[in-house]
């Protein structure tokens, strides 16, 4: 989890934000994140969200069906919309330095899901919206994805600490997670807090709130074990 005193990001990383952000999608000097297994071959990349992107109806139309078809494994749940979807993407995403969104593409150039990071400071990052939307691309295409990930945050962004947070019922992504090299540590407690039409799952108890049985995960994985795990990511130079 993060701490105070690590909230600040470096200029570096703030610079390598703002560039991702204001890249221009499909243009040739595009920033992106190839996914590759461990053979060497081309899976498909990670397509930042981006200033113009956000302004894609396609794109906003995705995300929010993704995100109202899967709401139940995320902490705030509620009916999205399109004009939603848009104002998180301007106003919570592009708008915060500690934050990165992804399109997951396959090597067809299918758009198949999403995967974030959030709470980015000068020493960790938290992984979170991983999801896959649509079918297409290789059957392991969201495994290497994060793998990818995991290797560009350490390199580019040069963090040494990656965690992320989880509900202990989301059986499947905490396998896909354990296999790529996660840990739990943790377990939080959850609270229910009802407002109007939405729902949230909060870690921190607040006025109102209902506690449940669930927990919340904390995962993160070793720096040195996962690269000794997938030692063909560094042979491959990216």
């Amino acid at each position: 989890m993060t701490h105070l005193a690590d909230i600040a990001l470096t200029q570096e990383q703030i610079a390598i934000i703002k560039a991702y952000k204001h890249s221009i999608p499909g243009s040739p000097n595009s920033l992106r994140i190839p996914i590759r297994n461990a053979r060497g071959i081309n899976l498909g990349h990670l397509s930042p969200i981006t200033v113009s992107s956000a302004e894609d109806p396609d794109v906003i139309e995705a995300l929010t069906r993704w995100r109202d078809r899967y709401k139940a494994f995320f902490q705030s749940q509620f009916k999205p919309t399109l004009a939603g979807t848009q104002s998180w993407l301007k106003n919570v995403v592009l708008k915060n330095d500690s934050r990165l969104l992804f399109l997951i593409y396959a090597n067809s150039g299918v758009r198949v899901g999403n995967f974030g990071i959030c709470h980015l400071t000068s020493t960790q990052a938290e992984l979170d919206n991983l999801l896959r939307g649509e079918k297409g691309g290789d059957p392991d295409l969201i495994y290497h994805a994060e793998i990818c990930m995991i290797h560009w945050i350490y390199e580019t962004l040069c963090v040494g600490h990656i965690f992320l947070l989880i509900f202990e019922n989301n059986i499947l992504t905490i396998m896909l997670h354990r296999s790529i090299g996660f840990k739990e540590i943790r377990s939080h407690p959850l609270y229910r807090v009802e407002k109007g039409e939405e729902l949230n799952y909060t870690t921190i108890y607040e006025e109102g709130a209902t506690p449940i049985k669930r927990k919340m995960l904390e995962m993160a994985i070793d720096k040195k074990k996962y690269y000794e795990k997938h030692p063909w990511v560094q042979a491959q130079g990216f």
